[in-house]
C-alpha cells in the first residue's frame, strides 16, 4: 500500500514538474509584456512630469519678474491650473511607486529569462 501511495505521489509530482516547466516561460513573458506596458506608462507619466517642471519653472520665473516689478499680489497661476498640476503630480508619484513594486518584486525572474 505504501508502495503504491509513492507511485501515485511520484507520478503526480512529475505532472506538477511538468505543469510548472510549461506554465514559467508563458509566466515570463506575460510579464516581461506587463513591464514593458508599465514602462511606456511610466514614460508618459515622466512626460508630463517634465511638462509639469516646466510649468512650475515658469511660474517662478513669472513670480520673480513680478516682484521685481513689485506686483506680487497678482496670481499667476489660476486655482484650477495649480490642483491639475498636483493631480499631475501626485499621479506621476503613484505610477512610480507602482511601477517600481512591480519591477522590484518580479524583476528577477526577467533578469533570469535574458
Amino acid at each position: 500500500a505504501v508502495q503504491v501511495v509513492e507511485v501515485a505521489l511520484s507520478g503526480q509530482a512529475a505532472e506538477v514538474e511538468k505543469k510548472r516547466a510549461m506554465f514559467e516561460p508563458i509566466f515570463r513573458e506575460v510579464l516581461s509584456e506587463h513591464l514593458g506596458f508599465e514602462a511606456e506608462r511610466a514614460r508618459h507619466v515622466c512626460e508630463e512630469a517634465d511638462k509639469c517642471a516646466g510649468l512650475v519653472l515658469e511660474h517662478k520665473a513669472k513670480m520673480e519678474m513680478l516682484n521685481i516689478m513689485d506686483m506680487s499680489a497678482r496670481k499667476v497661476v489660476d486655482p484650477s491650473e495649480q490642483r491639475r498640476l498636483q493631480r499631475i503630480a501626485e499621479k506621476a508619484d503613484a505610477a512610480q511607486k507602482q511601477f517600481l513594486d512591480v519591477a522590484n518584486l518580479h524583476g528577477g525572474l526577467i533578469e533570469d529569462q535574458e
